[in-house]
């Protein structure tokens, strides 16, 4: 009710050409009927509604109003202007392509539109440039003639430039930004931000994660175990067995995380993935110890099983663990969770912590399943309501050369004594062949990772430390942070014969994965 009350206010303050706008923007949302037949703006609000677009904030409507320069109504809503330039890359809604047709639309004077009307009139009908029709009507009109479009932008550069030089310019630059990195929002969206200290800080180019030769870093990588940071105090999750809902202790201490800032001289700012629905989504933790006597216990499993619970809770994800599984329930699990309503969430996360050979994970019982069986349970094909959603998988498991481990640390392989060639399985190989998947592996293929026995895996412990580090400290995206666990485990040395680890993700993420700060 209050929620209503306070859209209902909104609406009061809507003019007839607040209403156009706020439709025009929703125009990939909301079908042209609907649209055509809308005069205000509660029709409009109830239309988001039923679209599964309205949540319990309404930032949607929001975002419109941030868009179309409507500030004074964001207080009704209880934001403010600088909290939505700090919101909208993460939960933004709103295509770049509908918002850079509207901010080019509210730079078109009376003059400039008549002389645009007078440029179309040979490919539009004479009967669709009425007198009366506003820039956004035009463009509207353009759109139905197949004459503009998200990959269709010329025929209005052109028209423009003829217009207004400066005009063109600014699609010149839309276009090549769009061509060459479908990204930077901020180029033409959003007003400037102040100037931060840490802006030009970004992330290692996301090349480093298809790189053939990542392997051969095994042999390239030294170094020994780091001693704690103080960055290391921000994380303090590890052995809270007792902390079953999740809550973390983070120490507001910016100043400290300065040291391992990495540097990108040109910094840009990808689209992201929506993450604006109150559940993240599940989290589906399989976590298998007692192997009975075909295989060594995972000592340690239930460190790494605790911290992936308490920092997936914290991040808004429903976390649910299977413990000791066979390939056959695995199988079960696999489909249990391709058949749940995702509908209302923002992405998949499935965390499997077993022993594992090449391209391939263990169950309980020894037998194998192929990562690649698991991954696919969850593409567009099985699992639609997931479709266009980041699916998250992090396998911790050996993949190829099995070694004798040094005290206390144990080798996640079926076979820790033997010695074997197999055939190197490539990461990309093991998630399905479309986007929005990542594939996080605790080693590169063909090489052991190693546990602790009682602090767990290298890898899944360096995953949550630097998710609490960074999610709340810098807002970094998912790629960067696993660089970052990258950078970490391959410090680490099993110290008896030197031993090293490499983490590799495989991914066709079409965008930045960047989670809300809790």
């Amino acid at each position: 009710m209050e929620l209503r009350k306070k859209l209902h206010e909104v609406d009061e303050e809507l003019g007839r050409e607040d209403v156009e706008a706020l439709k025009f923007l929703c125009k990939s949302h909301i079908g042209a009927r609907k649209l055509n037949r809308m005069e205000s703006g509660k029709e409009l609000f109830k239309a988001l509604e039923d679209e599964d677009l309205m949540q319990d904030d309404a930032f949607i409507v929001a975002e419109l109003l941030y868009i179309i320069k409507h500030y004074s109504l964001l207080r009704k809503l209880g934001v403010n202007k600088e909290t939505m330039h700090e919101q909208l890359p993460v939960k933004g809604v709103i295509s770049r392509y509908r918002k850079f047709l509207f901010e080019l639309s509210e730079e078109i004077t009376k003059q400039d539109l008549k002389a645009a009307k007078f440029l179309l009139q040979p490919v539009l009908p004479k009967c669709k440039l009425q007198d009366d029709m506003s820039m956004l009507g035009l463009l509207i009109e353009m759109e139905k003639q197949e004459l503009l479009g998200e990959d269709q932008i010329e025929m209005l550069e052109k028209v423009c430039t003829t217009i207004l030089p400066e005009l063109g310019k600014r699609i010149s630059k839309y276009k090549t930004v769009t061509d060459n990195l479908g990204q930077d929002e901020s180029l033409v969206l959003y007003p400037s931000s102040p100037p931060q200290e840490n802006k030009n800080k970004r992330t290692i180019p996301i090349y480093f994660f298809f790189s053939s030769k990542v392997s051969r870093l095994q042999n390239i990588l030294s170094g020994s175990k780091s001693a704690l940071t103080n960055s290391d105090l921000l994380y303090k999750v590890m052995n809270k067995k007792d902390n079953r809902k999740g809550s973390i202790d983070v120490i507001n201490n910016s100043s400290r995380t300065s040291s391992v800032t990495i540097e990108q001289e040109n910094s840009m700012d990808f689209p992201t993935y929506r993450m604006n629905h109150k559940h993240r989504g599940y989290c589906l933790i399989i976590s298998n110890y007692d192997f009975s006597s075909l295989l060594p216990a995972r000592r340690g499993t239930d460190t790494d099983t605790t911290a992936l619970e308490n920092v997936f809770t914290w991040l808004g994800f429903e976390v649910k663990i299977h413990r000791d599984k066979s390939a056959a329930e695995i199988r079960d699990i696999m489909k249990e969770f391709q058949g749940k309503d995702h509908k209302n969430n923002d992405c998949f996360a499935c965390c499997i912590l077993s022993h594992g050979e090449s391209g391939t994970i263990l169950g309980t019982d020894g037998c194998c399943i192929p990562i690649r069986e698991i991954t696919s349970h969850f593409t567009a094909q099985k699992c639609q309501v997931l479709a266009g959603k980041p699916k998250l998988f992090f396998i911790q498991a050996c993949q190829g050369k099995k070694y004798q481990n040094p005290v206390f640390l144990e080798s996640d392989a079926k076979n820790p004594n033997s010695i074997q060639e197999t055939r190197v399985v490539n990461p990309q190989e093991s998630i399905p062949e479309e986007a929005d998947f990542l594939l996080g592996m605790a080693t590169v293929d063909g090489f052991l990772s190693f546990r602790h026995i009682r602090e767990g895996t290298w890898y899944i412990q360096s995953l949550c430390k630097n998710l609490c580090v960074y999610v709340p400290s810098r807002g970094e995206d998912l790629l960067a942070i696993l660089t970052k666990v990258n950078e970490d485990v391959s410090k680490q040395t099993a110290m008896r014969e030197s031993w090293k680890q490499m983490p590799q993700p495989a991914f066709t993420l079409r965008k930045r994965l960047i989670f809300p700060v809790p």
